[in-house]
């Protein structure tokens, strides 16, 4: 029984690409392998119930002073070495191997360790899990790699549901089918049924879900535009449910200043990660910037409407064929810049009159 352990802390639409790894390893290895996954206790929803994960474990529970100690002096090294000196990496590899191992990476006796996070904590939890291969997708190039075998392909720019399932391609998988696993129980889909009721939406309601907000500013879509667009679908008589964290609540906020909060059903910061999975998959389409939200979607099989400015849609856009990008028109666009130094407000540029267009063609095909 091969042990493997998939390391993905973060964040939510990284974790959700990361999930068909699973599916790919079981199919690869039949019931010849146990999957444990490390994340954050935040992202542990994403993973519950999964049919293809074994295990869990919070990544909290590993972030001991011990363990803090070590990043830092990882972190020093990482900085001021460079990667081509092979004899010092090879040097620190087998001193992590031999420090002094946390009691539960210890426990599990991990034969294979997949960093798909690729950051200096992970590269830790890998060595010190003194696994016999360790290996790294093939786009992580901050120094780290030189700790695991890195996934070298022909053509890395692709987008990352592909480059992480590269890695389980390297160990022999060749099947085609993304599976994410998602898998909520009775209990949960009954709840939300009824929370959507107590919002005025019954089961089988058709309704267009948006996610308001993301978590760089150059990537939100103003507030301005998505009120046009809830004023047209409201006027066609078509449910608009509001999704996102509490940090999305100053979006609501200014969308109450423009239009009655009569048009919309508010559920931002009510439902947590799993409840809003859930909501997303009874949608007919979702809009939404490059956010988890939108990755949620296609991997729930929903319509999307991705609006992309600062991030690459061919990397970071919604994965597959059933859905719709919309790409400012900036020379600038797919900058991978958290804040614009010209101090444009990047989406703006994308006319809300575009999004409308593209939910009449979808809600006339009937989907």
């Amino acid at each position: 029984m091969r042990k493997i352990l998939i390391i993905k802390f973060s964040a939510i639409g990284d974790v959700v690409e990361s999930l068909p790894v699973a599916a790919a390893l079981k199919e690869l290895y039949k019931d010849g392998c146990e999957i444990t996954w490390i994340t954050k206790k935040c992202h542990m929803c994403l993973l519950e119930n999964n049919e293809f994960i074994d295990k869990i474990i919070c990544f909290e529970d590993i972030k001991s002073t011990y363990f803090r100690l070590l990043k830092e002096i990882f972190r020093i090294y990482n900085k001021n070495f460079h990667t081509n000196q092979k004899f010092i990496s090879s040097c620190i590899q087998k001193i992590f191997s031999k420090l002094p191992s946390i009691k539960i990476l210890r426990d599990h006796r991990f034969d294979v360790v997949l960093d798909l996070q690729g950051s200096i904590e992970s590269s830790i939890i890998s060595m010190m899990c003194n696994a016999k291969y360790r290996f790294i997708p093939s786009f992580i190039n901050n120094g780290v790699e030189r700790f695991s075998t890195k996934i070298n392909t022909d053509f890395i720019y692709k987008q990352r549901v592909e480059s992480y399932l590269d890695v389980v391609r390297f160990l022999g998988y060749s099947g085609n089918k993304i599976n994410f696993g998602w898998n909520f129980s009775n209990e949960e889909l009954m709840y939300v049924d009824e929370f959507l009721k107590e919002h005025g939406i019954i089961k089988g309601d058709r309704y267009i879900v948006i996610a308001i907000g993301t978590t760089w500013d150059t990537k939100n879509y103003p507030v301005v535009h998505w009120a046009k667009i809830i004023n047209y679908l409201y006027e066609k008589d078509i449910y608009v449910v509001i999704i996102g964290g509490t940090n999305e609540n100053k979006y609501i906020e200014e969308l109450g200043k423009i239009i009655s909060k009569d048009r919309y059903v508010n559920l931002v910061g009510l439902t947590d990660l799993r409840q809003m999975a859930i909501v997303i998959s009874r949608s007919t389409v979702v809009v939404s910037g490059d956010s988890g939200p939108m990755h949620m979607a296609y991997s729930l099989g929903r319509f999307v409407i991705a609006l992309m400015g600062p991030t690459d849609p061919v990397q970071f856009g919604p994965y597959g064929n059933k859905n719709k990008i919309i790409r400012v028109n900036h020379e600038c666009r797919g900058c991978q810049l958290t804040v614009c130094p010209f101090g444009v407000d990047c989406l703006f540029d994308i006319n809300p009159c575009d999004v409308i267009k593209e939910l009449q063609i979808i809600l006339e095909s009937g989907i």
